[in-house]
């Protein structure tokens, strides 16, 4: 039986990051001609997980979930597509450990590695929550519009 809430088990990201990509994204989609996504999950590819050794410990997931990623449109043969043009995540508390530091690093890694020319940033929960979040987006994305 759990005594208090803090003895109970945590599911699911926080409500402040859920609040950080929300005003991430209504940021992004005021102030940007490019169209955005957010919880984008991709798959790591096959060479990329033996490349990074991931079956080799206890990992299970093979893949990551990005907080925010960007597209622009290209003509391929006459069709316009969408390409991944830049993934943006959000640090928060956790991101301290060594453990997520581990985790963010593969996830990076892979963007690097899947879409080199994609931009990758990462900004800080505490300061899209913050009063002075639309500054701080304008400071850390206007290179990116």
């Amino acid at each position: 039986m759990v005594k208090s809430k803090s003895e109970a088990p945590k599911y699911g990201e926080p409500i402040s990051h859920k609040q950080a990509v929300k005003n991430l994204v209504e940021f992004w989609r005021k102030n940007s001609k490019f169209p955005c996504s957010y919880n984008y999950y991709i798959q790591f590819n096959e060479a990329f997980i033996r490349k990074q050794r991931l079956r080799d410990g206890n990992r299970t997931e093979m893949g990551h979930e990005y907080d925010f990623v960007a597209f622009k449109t290209e003509d391929v043969m006459d069709t316009q597509i969408l390409k991944e043009y830049g993934f943006i995540e959000i640090d928060g508390e956790k991101h301290d450990k060594k453990n997520q530091k581990i985790n963010d690093a593969v996830a990076e890694d892979f963007i690097h590695d899947l879409y080199p020319k994609a931009f990758f940033i990462r900004l800080k929960k505490a300061e899209l929550i913050g009063e002075f979040a639309n500054i701080y987006m304008a400071k850390h994305l206007y290179n990116v519009f």
